[in-house]
């Protein structure tokens, strides 16, 4: 579990403890599986994230990711979004098998949400791609990789840079 660390009171606090400060007001004034609760989680993360704290990030991405589900329903932008952050925290600290779920989630909820062609959707496409190379899939990686392309032809045309 992630703890808070202790409240300064200084005119000049670190973002970090306002974002803490903000968590522990939500939850106790909306409730901690409230959707406001869950975003101000996702923001304390991907800060967290940018302090190379990817443990205490996930853990907190983990959390928003259960609430948004539950109130937003996992077809929506926001919980696909947080899925594909938790993804790529997990990713990024080599923990390949526990991030390809949540990117397959996020793949899933963009397809369903903004469609296969959206630039969001074939961004994770492609970062799914490339963490299923990274696990030797390569099946799965090439399946996953004509899909981002695709999408991206299907959008852009076939002359595009990104196609």
């Amino acid at each position: 579990a992630v703890a808070p660390p202790a409240s300064k009171g200084s005119a000049h606090e670190d973002p970090e403890e306002l974002c803490w400060r903000a968590l522990r007001g939500l939850d106790a004034r909306l409730g901690a599986e409230h959707r406001e609760a869950a975003l101000c989680r996702v923001r304390l993360a991907e800060l967290l994230r940018g302090r190379d704290r990817s443990e205490e990030a996930c853990a907190l991405y983990t959390r928003a990711l259960q609430a948004q589900e539950a109130t937003l329903g996992s077809s929506h932008p926001r919980t696909a979004e947080t899925a594909a952050a938790a993804g790529a925290v997990l990713a990024e600290s080599g923990k390949l098998t526990a991030a390809e779920p949540l990117l397959k989630r996020a793949v899933r909820a963009w397809e369903a949400s903004l469609g296969t062609e959206h630039p969001d959707t074939m961004e994770v496409q492609c970062q799914l791609a490339a963490l299923l190379q990274g696990q030797g899939k390569t099946d799965e990686a090439e399946s996953a990789y004509r899909s981002a392309i695709l999408g991206s032809k299907a959008a852009f045309g076939e002359d595009h840079p990104t196609t």
